[in-house]
């Protein structure tokens, strides 16, 4: 096909079945060296997805946009020509709702897995304090961090002291996320444990 017919394809198709925005997720399915799984996320209009469909799939000259009867057709179309990643493709507001989703299920799991490192219940008032305790903890040791270097010089590279440093900074972020969920999602509660700590 050549770009002149791609274009008055996808203008056709376009006109048809009209140029709603949406948000597509690339995720690799196989991890990189860090063991990390590769994402790519766009916005794109159908004009623009489906220009990319016909321009770059193996099958170019196989796809008649004419033949299709909706967005959907042509969503589908995009998903079964990849095979090297996982694709989403979803509206805006579709896109953010699963995102809420997939944060408030990470968080609950985290919450978890902090109480069962400590002994504690989920829900409580103990829960609360031991996440204050965990985050003192992590700002103290930060602290004395600052204060000797982490010995560097003595055995310790000042890339092994930011390597550490990066890891405690990241403890604190992800301790703070899941006090603030707890706290969002247990309003009572956290004015009891806020009570207490004032009292």
């Amino acid at each position: 096909m050549t770009t002149a017919t791609i274009q008055a394809a996808v203008a056709a198709f376009v006109a048809r079945c009209g140029n709603a925005i949406f948000h597509v997720t690339k995720v690799s399915y196989e991890p990189d060296d860090y063991g990390t799984y590769r994402q790519i996320h766009g916005e794109y209009n159908v004009e623009q997805l489906a220009t990319d469909l016909l321009e770059h799939t193996r099958w170019r000259d196989q796809i008649n946009l004419e033949e299709l009867k909706s967005v959907d057709d042509l969503i589908g179309l995009i998903i079964d020509d990849h095979d090297d990643c996982h694709v989403i493709i979803e509206t805006p507001e579709e896109h953010k709702k699963r995102e809420v989703e997939e944060e408030r299920q990470r968080l609950e799991q985290a919450a978890q897995q902090f109480c069962q490192r400590n002994n504690v219940r989920p829900g409580t008032m103990e829960l609360l304090e031991a996440l204050d305790r965990e985050l003192e903890r992590l700002e103290s040791y930060r602290e004395g961090m600052r204060e000797d270097g982490l010995c560097i010089g003595y055995g310790v590279t000042h890339e092994q002291w930011c390597e550490e440093h990066n890891e405690s900074v990241s403890d604190t972020h992800n301790i703070r996320a899941i006090f603030d969920w707890v706290a969002n999602n247990c309003p009572l509660l956290f004015a009891q444990y806020q009570e207490a700590k004032l009292g």
